[in-house]
């Protein structure tokens, strides 16, 4: 063979070489690149379909805490509410109405005043959806309050109102229930931080 050809050849042998290196490093550069980006899309997916919020446990526990004391407050405010103007009132023969009126606005205002202290200060601790319906629920209690207080019960507006109100009361109630259920169910509880 012809000095030059092989000298040719060999120099294009080594180039390949060289080139046939480049094409290698650079093709797991990419494929380090593409791994990443599948790597950080994969966290990004993975992340949006948990369902669930993971706390610590004792978050968890003291978050369940402040529903149950604030749910037992509820309770409390739905009945000395309902119990302001009950459908079939009697009122006792010993007592002036003026005197039952009195003794349930301050019992509903003892049931009242629970609540919104215990909503003040346990609003930072828990779910934007539930304090705006535990908001909703004390507007209707307090909305019923008045109405029973200033309204004759002799006009037929004032027992629509009461009727109006409690419909609206227990299902404010009924759809705070399903919320506070539906984040108590979201949270996943992971092991606590020491």
């Amino acid at each position: 063979m012809h000095p030059v050809l092989n000298d040719i050849l060999s120099t294009l042998g080594g180039i390949g070489f060289i080139l046939s290196g480049f094409f290698v490093y650079f093709g797991k550069t990419q494929l380090e690149r593409l791994k990443k980006k599948l790597e950080a899309n994969n966290l990004a997916v993975k992340s949006k379909l948990e369902q669930g919020v993971h706390v610590t446990k004792s978050r968890f526990d003291r978050e369940f805490e402040i529903y149950q004391e604030l749910w037992a407050s509820l309770v409390e405010l739905k009945f000395s509410t309902l119990s302001l103007r009950p459908a079939l009132d009697q009122v006792p023969k010993d007592k002036h109405e003026s005197e039952i009126k009195s003794e349930r606005l301050r019992r509903f205002s003892t049931a009242n005043n629970n609540f919104v202290t215990l909503l003040n200060q346990y609003t930072p601790f828990f779910a934007d959806d539930v304090n705006e319906s535990l908001q909703g629920i004390n507007k209707i209690c307090r909305h019923e309050a008045v109405d029973y207080q200033y309204q004759d019960s002799m006009d037929m507006k004032y027992w629509e109102r009461q009727q109006e109100n409690t419909d609206k009361l227990l299902s404010e109630i009924d759809n705070c229930g399903r919320l506070i259920k539906k984040r108590v169910d979201s949270l996943s509880v992971v092991g606590d931080v020491p």
